[in-house]
């Protein structure tokens, strides 16, 4: 896990209490909030301090940790090649790209709401159908406090990130 997706997918602004190493191995340590662990990831510079939930640092800071290889999805490729890469590719949501412009995000979400729980077929839905098309996107230079901010004002999961137009 890493703690940012974590703390952004669930809106986490503060934390009970936190505990970070910093020293030759990079930064690393465990945040509390609400009984639950949260582990610090490498790319993180700093989680500080007993209740403040400051995160200090950049979305640039966790591509340069996380790698910044893209997996992404056409719209008019189904729902099951949607949910078979996001298995394959372990990760929760793709950006649904056509050719090279991002035109909406599907995710776990998505198929389980827009697809099984409605008793659609997924090998014959088109992503399109089920994407979210209004995709909140944010920069490389973007903070993470300001990604938190975005992800609770805007009831999100998902950022993609876009540097200018890409």
């Amino acid at each position: 896990f890493r703690v940012a997706e974590l703390l952004l997918g669930r809106g986490i602004a503060h934390f009970d209490e936190a505990v970070v190493v910093d020293d030759d191995d990079g930064i690393r340590g465990m945040a509390v909030h609400g009984g639950q662990d949260f582990p610090v990831f490498p790319g993180c510079r700093r989680l500080a301090g007993r209740a403040s939930g400051r995160l200090d640092g950049t979305v640039a800071d966790i591509l340069e940790v996380k790698g910044t290889e893209v997996y992404a999805i056409g719209p008019r490729e189904t729902v099951y090649d949607a949910v078979v890469k996001m298995s394959s590719c372990r990760v929760g949501a793709l950006p649904v790209m056509d050719g090279a412009r991002l035109v909406g995000i599907v995710s776990e979400r998505d198929y389980t709401r827009r697809v099984m729980l409605l008793g659609r077929n997924s090998r014959d839905t088109p992503v399109a159908d089920i994407m979210t098309a209004e995709v909140i996107t944010v920069a490389p230079e973007t903070s993470l406090g300001e990604c938190l901010h975005i992800v609770t004002r805007n009831n999100v999961r998902h950022l993609p990130v876009l540097s200018g137009d890409e």
